[in-house]
């Protein structure tokens, strides 16, 4: 039997296992025009979010949000003066601490330098370093390398400043660098616009360049090894510009680019390439509305094998058209599973996706930007979680407050046992599990008045009987309850003696036995027609012998038994048919 019930609770909870989404703006005080620039989820399941003001370059800011998008804790760091600091990635290491990239812009001289900087837990800053590569570096963004340092990237201007170099730079679990690479050929302008860790050690990046003979820009992929050599290079373009190119390594070895790809009516069309380990081309996509600009700007793997992908696309319900997030879903073939947008304000306001990642009930959390001229004069960064299918709550359009809710998770409670009969002679004891999903609480009775809140409780019993276990597994929003039956005997020999009264088909003799028994069947009991087994124990329910009954009448050898004391049972198909106790004699 099975019970599941679903609770709507109105208040605020600790962390569970409900499937939560919102969609949410915030800014800090007295600074305008905010943008969210990454955002992980946390080992403790929180969001951390790095943002910046787009005026005038001001300080980052820190969030740290609960599963609803409440804010925990917000830290603003301005380390430049006379510039601004913009972050571009966060990573969480196994200590809780915080590491972010970015870069930091001198407005006094107008060129920028990139920083690594880690928080605490809370926010508070441990160090800073700066990466300074060349003049002017800037998409400054990282990941974390399997020695404990990490890998930077971005690209900078040249000293005479005439065109850009993608670079990268190896550092420490201090932030110390080891090594640097510049990648790139003069006089062509390349951007960087992602990094990755590939399965052999090396690095593959992600991006775009201009290319002089087309007067057009091509989105590139470029392998290097574990020391930042270059190892090949492809770019991907016609005569019409395909641009950004954010890459990831995946799971099959290969790579999968995402961007946009102009059009002859000169608008822009989602753009997606899948290629193998050497960057050879697997599989094209153009996500095309006729007439209007698909861009994509972020991709990720889910561990199925299937992407999801961020971009932008118009909002037409606005005149004039606004700009709407958006999310589709690939299989691994590239074909659509589904497409969800997302406008904060909706019609003629902008929402513009920044960063993606994977939440660890299976949905997405997305953060960005709005921009927002005719309400409140004040553009903030913006935060969308979503479930697995990319659905979220449901705003306001009356008050534009930020919302969110919960899919309650079935919780799918279900008993395990050691065994299900148990002799009161041999202490009774079962030891008892779960294998619920989803579970945070749980509440068991014995079904002897006996009750515990272990997840995976020992109990003896203490009177032989039927008893039934029930189990009801919680967490914060969803329960189930399960059940399980217990046989507790007073000894082996009680079984037996209990099942024979029932069900005499068999006959065994001589009952003391020396050197063989004979097992008969009676002919007209359905069990003869099929084949028993005869399984005798010792005294302490040790299985000793097992042998298949194949016919009416049956010798079995008992020679190898010591003397002494037994009990039998046979069982036919699982079910247990006769039993007893057997005397062995010499």
């Amino acid at each position: 039997m099975r019970i599941i019930f679903c609770i709507l609770l109105l208040s605020f909870f600790k962390v569970s296992s409900a499937q939560f989404t919102f969609h949410k703006l915030y800014g800090f005080e007295n600074y305008f025009y905010d943008a969210g620039r990454s955002v992980i989820q946390a080992s403790d399941n929180t969001f951390i979010v790095v943002g910046s003001s787009l005026e005038n370059y001001d300080g980052m800011y820190i969030l740290k949000l609960n599963e609803y998008g409440d804010t925990t804790w917000s830290i603003m760091h301005d380390f430049y003066t006379v510039g601004g600091d913009i972050p571009k990635s966060v990573i969480q290491k196994s200590d809780g601490s915080f590491i972010i990239s970015g870069f930091a812009a001198d407005s006094t001289e107008g060129a920028s330098s990139g920083f690594l900087l880690k928080l605490d837990n809370n926010g508070s800053v441990e160090w800073l370093k700066p990466i300074d590569e060349g003049f002017n570096d800037r998409h400054i963004m990282h990941k974390q390398t399997t020695d404990g340092g990490f890998i930077i990237g971005g690209y900078n201007y040249d000293t005479t400043a005439t065109y850009t170099q993608v670079f990268l730079i190896k550092a420490d679990s201090l932030g110390n660098i080891q090594w640097q690479q510049e990648y790139g050929a003069a006089n062509y302008n390349d951007y960087l616009k992602s990094i990755d860790l590939t399965p052999d050690g090396g690095y593959i990046i992600g991006g775009d360049f201009e290319n002089p003979s087309t007067n057009s820009y091509d989105m590139f992929l470029l392998k290097t090894d574990s020391l930042g050599n270059q190892e090949w290079e492809k770019s991907y373009g016609t005569t019409v510009d395909e641009g950004d190119g954010f890459a990831i390594s995946t799971l099959d070895k290969g790579f999968i680019i995402v961007g946009g790809r102009k059009t002859t009516d000169n608008t822009f069309n989602g753009y997606i390439i899948k290629t193998d380990s050497l960057g050879n081309t697997q599989w094209s996509k153009i996500i095309n509305t006729p007439g209007v600009n698909d861009y994509f700007h972020q991709v990720r793997q889910l561990p199925d094998g299937s992407y999801i992908i961020g971009g932008t696309k118009p909002d037409l319900s606005g005149t004039p058209n606004g700009v709407k997030a958006w999310l589709l879903k690939l299989n691994q073939q590239g074909d659509t599973v589904w497409s969800k947008t997302y406008n904060y304000y909706g019609g003629s306001k902008h929402t513009y996706m920044e960063d993606l990642n994977l939440t660890n009930d299976g949905g997405f959390i997305a953060t960005g930007y709005i921009i927002n001229n005719s309400l409140p004069a004040k553009n903030d960064l913006w935060l969308l979680k979503t479930d697995s299918m990319g659905n979220t709550c449901t705003i306001d359009t009356t008050t534009y407050e930020g919302c969110w809710s919960y899919s309650c998770y079935t919780v799918n409670s279900e008993i395990t046992a050691d065994s299900d009969t148990v002799y009161l002679t041999q202490g009774a004891t079962v030891q008892f599990g779960t294998i619920s999903n989803f579970g945070t609480s749980w509440q068991w009775d014995f079904g002897d008045t006996i009750t515990s809140t272990e997840q995976f409780p020992q109990h003896s019993y203490t009177h032989t009987g039927t008893k039934t276990v029930q189990l009801i597994t919680n967490n914060d929003y969803c329960s189930d309850t399960a059940y399980y039956t217990i046989t507790v005997f007073l000894d082996v020999s009680s079984q037996m003696v209990v099942e024979r009264s029932r069900n005499a088909h068999f006959t065994i003799f001589p009952n003391p036995a020396s050197e063989q028994l004979t097992v008969t069947c009676s002919p007209s009991a359905r069990h003869c027609e099929a084949r028993s087994n005869l399984i005798i124990y010792n005294l302490f329910g040790k299985e000793v012998l097992t042998t298949e009954l194949i016919t009416e009448k049956q010798l079995i050898d008992i020679s190898a038994l010591k003397q002494g004391i037994y009990y039998y049972k046979i069982v036919n198909n699982g079910e247990l048919t006769d039993g007893g106790k057997l005397v062995i004699v010499r």
